[in-house]
């Protein structure tokens, strides 16, 4: 039988994409010292509910809880015994009888709920208890997920999450409110009746769609979970799953008959016990071979943002900091980081990055000082100053062999007298000394080759020679989201001035990523806009937000309502939906994505205007829209942003990035500032590239001025 086990669900398990589903029966196999069972089965938590509402003087709910579960109306049942148990009641039944138990736990019994990690990283369950977490073997990072984890629950269907993750669909004892308990309940969750629970169902639904279900310890009595897979199977014409269900031999024809035509297949085992556990071994041991065991395989989630990675060698964590609006560059540090044996992950620096920080040896981090304080980036990409005792607390890894701070100047020795961690702080350091640096540090392990540096906490680091072979060619990793072809970040490297707007702009756009809505960036022709929202997308898409897609749609070819909805469609793969609306509602994957209008004011003078607009108000419900354009649009939810002109110093600034650097003499900036950039240009970032783009090199300044003049006076002419 094991070694019998179907292609695709092994193909599943060592693809990330087996989802394990636990029910009562893995809780129900643990046991005492005395082979006794811990845990009830549903019908014994009843009973208990019956007898502590005697205890506390309310028969007539005590006797109606015994009569129906001679009737086995289970759900009237647990109504009963809800009206009774109120307040501190209901808290202490459920610790009772799902939290004290955990004590009387003998080792050998955990095989089961420990066999259960090695199958995946991810884990739903439709139990109450911690016994799951107790299993885990790295529970000092597990995240517990409730129905109302809307974030993290589109991250654990997507295998994101930074750490091993337990979902409680219906509920937990460590979060009463969450329990799915009575019939009220169950509707609340299947039914749609309670809105917090809207994004878990249709988490749960995408799970049933896109990944394969293995169903442990369960005795699929769930009529409601069932439909909902059911409604998914024929929803998708037949075109999900397989899932699949353990169960016990005895069980096998009863099963059949709950589950009827659903893809689930049964795998069978002998008895509870030891034959359960050797079939969820089995499973686990066809794990691929760079796949580790233990703490570091729960750990392992494939394109996760703060991902740790441990094959048998060491990791680096990189971090950067490089806001949008007080940009740095390191590209001389980062190519010789490159000679570095060792895989290294790359993340801008910022709190939310350090939080979750996990499973690196050493951290590199890269930055400026700002009177004793380093620059980072905050939630919107901007800048702020954080203290190097502050910053050293806000580090998740729980184990650093060594940081190494690459900074312009060294900070004041009072503002890192309090740091504990093994630390080494360099200056300033020169281009042709950095291979020198990289070598001494990570070949030599030498902390004392460097002058302009400052070493603290010498005994506590823990070095070792790196010599990792790495494959390719390049061993730094970051996680970006792809662009598409229209963006290309070459074209906003050098971006000159609009500090000011880049902030605003994000801040606002970031927002409105949690309320909805549409962000209009507003300005005359040639102001920029475009080239700004792209710069601000570059940036976003660097840091890997929007994992759900970027789009780019240029509107001023379209025509009609019709080719609009197509254009926005595409950014969710809906370009043939007949109905995009009841699709989305249906179908949405809950990734974030951004979708970028750009030109869009040619739209408000076509005869279907208004449908456009509908179209608009539909997909900003879905996705993040930005819209550039010369007028408002006088939608709902419309947040605009004026974009002002240029200024001088930024329109002078940019024509001179433009001319191959030319040397300009005092006499010709003069020229060149008022006479043609601020009389003749407007100081307009459009009319400066074209002028520029089509400017001979050594041409004067005074025959520019001249052609530009008379260019003014034959258009006013016509």
């Amino acid at each position: 039988m094991h070694d019998k086990l179907p292609p695709d669900l092994l193909n599943a398990f060592q693809s990330n994409n087996l989802i394990p589903v636990i029910g009562a029966g893995v809780s129900m196999s643990l046991t005492d010292i005395a082979g006794e069972r811990v845990f009830p089965s549903w019908v014994e938590l009843l009973g208990h509910a019956a007898e502590e509402l005697r205890l506390a003087g309310k028969e007539e709910l005590s006797d109606g809880i015994t009569s129906m579960l001679k009737l086995k109306q289970f759900q009237l049942a647990a109504r009963f015994a809800r009206e009774g148990l109120q307040g501190a009641l209901w808290s202490k039944f459920f610790k009772k009888y799902f939290e004290e138990p955990l004590d009387r736990i003998t080792d050998e019994s955990k095989a089961l709920p420990k066999a259960i990690w090695g199958l995946s990283n991810r884990v739903l369950t439709l139990n109450y208890d911690k016994v799951l977490r107790g299993a885990c073997p790295d529970c000092e990072r597990l995240s517990e997920l409730d129905n109302n984890n809307k974030a993290e629950l589109a991250d654990f269907k997507r295998g994101t999450l930074q750490a091993p993750a337990i979902w409680h669909f219906h509920g937990r004892v460590d979060n009463i409110s969450t329990v799915i308990f009575t019939a009220e309940s169950y509707c609340n969750l299947y039914a749609e009746n309670d809105k917090n629970y809207q994004a878990a169902l249709e988490v749960f639904r995408g799970l049933c769609r896109d990944q394969r279900l293995l169903f442990v310890g369960c005795s699929l009595d769930d009529a409601e979970l069932l439909q909902e897979m059911a409604k998914q199977h024929q929803l998708f014409g037949g075109n999900t799953g397989p899932h699949y269900a353990l169960v016990h031999r005895d069980q096998l024809d009863s099963i059949k008959q709950k589950i009827g035509e659903l893809p689930v297949e049964l795998l069978p085992f002998e008895d509870f016990g030891d034959p359960l556990v050797k079939l969820v071994n089995c499973i686990t041991s066809h794990a691929p071979r760079q796949q580790e065991s233990g703490k570091d395989a729960v750990s392992k989630q494939p394109d996760q943002q703060l991902q740790q990675i441990k094959l048998g060698g060491k990791k680096i964590a990189l971090f950067s900091a490089s806001p949008l609006d007080e940009e740095q560059h390191y590209s001389g540090l980062l190519k010789e980081f490159r000679n570095i044996a060792c895989p290294i992950d790359h993340y801008s620096l910022s709190i939310d990055n350090l939080n979750n920080v996990q499973g690196y040896d050493y951290l590199l981090i890269l930055s400026k000082v700002i009177k004793h304080k380093l620059l980072i980036e905050d939630d919107c990409l901007c800048s702020r100053r954080i203290g190097f005792e502050e910053l050293e607390e806000e580090i998740g890894n729980e184990r650093t062999a060594g940081i190494f701070f690459f900074v312009d100047q060294l900070p004041d020795p009072i503002s890192t007298a309090k740091i504990f961690l093994p630390t080494l702080i360099l200056a300033d350091v020169e281009k042709k000394q950095l291979r020198s640096v990289v070598f001494q540090l990570f070949k030599k392990n030498n902390l004392d080759f460097y002058e302009n540096s400052l070493l603290l906490n010498r005994q506590a680091f823990e070095l070792n020679a790196l010599s990792e072979k790495i494959q390719g060619d390049n061993n730094i990793q970051k996680h970006k989201t792809s662009l598409p072809e229209s963006i290309d970040p070459k074209t906003v490297r050098n971006f000159i001035g609009r500090t000011g707007d880049l902030e605003q702009i994000c801040r606002k756009l970031m927002a409105l990523k949690e309320d909805g809505g549409v962000l209009t960036i507003k300005g005359s022709g040639g102001i920029g806009k475009t080239t700004t929202v792209k710069k601000i997308t570059v940036a976003l898409a660097d840091r890997g937000y929007f994992k759900g897609g970027i789009s780019f749609v240029d509107c001023e070819p379209i025509t009609d309502s019709q080719q609009f909805q197509y254009k926005v469609a595409a950014a969710f793969n809906l370009e043939q939906a007949e109905d995009l609306k009841q699709h989305l509602r249906d179908h949405h994957d809950q990734q974030s994505r951004l979708i970028l209008l750009d030109n869009f004011e040619t739209l408000l003078y076509l005869n279907d205007h208004q449908e456009i607009k509908s179209v608009l108000g539909l997909v900003c419900d879905f996705a993040t829209i930005v819209i550039t354009s010369r007028e408002r649009l006088q939608v709902e939810g419309e947040v605009v942003y004026e974009m002002r002109q240029f200024t001088t110093d930024e329109a002078v600034e940019l024509f001179i990035s433009c001319l191959d650097q030319r040397i300009i003499a005092p006499d010709e900036l003069e020229l060149l500032r008022q006479d043609i950039i601020e009389n003749l240009l407007d100081n307009n970032p459009l009319a400066i590239k074209l002028i520029t783009a089509n400017m001979p090199k050594g041409k004067r300044f005074a025959d520019l001025k001249k052609e530009l003049e008379t260019d003014s006076i034959q258009q006013n002419q016509r």
